[in-house]
Order: C-alpha cells, then structure tokens, then sequence
C-alpha cells in the first residue's frame, strides 16, 4: 500500500466518512416481501447496533422459549430485531423482562493503549528520607 501524504490520508478519511450510510434497496424487493438494507458505518456504531440486536434477538429466543413456542434461528432473530429496535420503547420492555439484562445493557467502550518510553519504565520515587 503506497504512502499517502497527511493531506490527502485526511482527505481519505473525509470521503469515507461522507461514504456513510443506511440505506433500504426498494430494488430489492421480491413479491414475498422481501428486500435488502445495507449499513456502512463506523467501526463503533456499527458493531453497537451489531450488539443491540444480539440482545433483542437472544430476548426474542427467551421469549419463546418461555412460552414453549419454536424458537426461530438466531438468522430471523437477528432480522426481527431490527424491527424492533425501531420501536425503542418496545425494545426495552423485551429487554427489561430479562431480569439480568440490566447488568449486561449495552455500553460503549474504550480501549487505552499505553506504550510506555524507556524512560518512564526507569523511573523510581524518590524516598524524602535521604534514600534513592
């Protein structure tokens, strides 16, 4: 991969950010009612929706596990999902009636990454007592 000046690596960036989108194929759409959507998005968002709709999913197989009904595959648990999360206060009661799910609620995180100098892994207090 060839180099590319900060210049033109920002403006990389800009263009794949302006590349972002959701957007629902009307193409797509078969006589069963079927059809195609397609995200391109940040790493972040993208794999948070990713999570959310693995807990709405994972709720809807509880649900119906619960009610002694066929659990659908976690493929159409997935796709329901979607719908769901589109109607949040109904996402959130799903969610709610998993009894732990507080404690497991989606949550950004951040990973820190320290690359610590030569120098800073050298370093020793100072002991005011006249020691090192």
């Amino acid at each position: 991969m060839p180099r590319l000046y900060p210049e033109e690596r920002e403006l990389a960036q800009l263009e794949a950010l302006d590349a972002r989108h959701a957007t629902l194929d009307e193409a797509t759409l078969n006589e069963g009612g079927i059809g195609e959507m397609v995200l391109r998005g940040t790493w972040p968002d993208l794999k948070d929706f990713d999570h959310a709709l693995a807990e709405v999913a994972a709720a809807l197989g509880r649900e119906a596990a619960a009610r002694n009904e066929v659990v659908e595959g976690l493929g159409v648990r997935r796709l329901r999902a979607v719908g769901i999360l589109a109607d949040p206060a109904a996402a959130l009661a799903l969610l709610q009636a998993d009894p732990d799910w507080a404690g497991k609620a989606a949550r950004r995180r951040v990973l820190l990454v320290v690359h610590p100098t030569g120098r800073v892994l050298r370093w020793r207090p100072c002991d005011r007592g006249g020691g090192r």
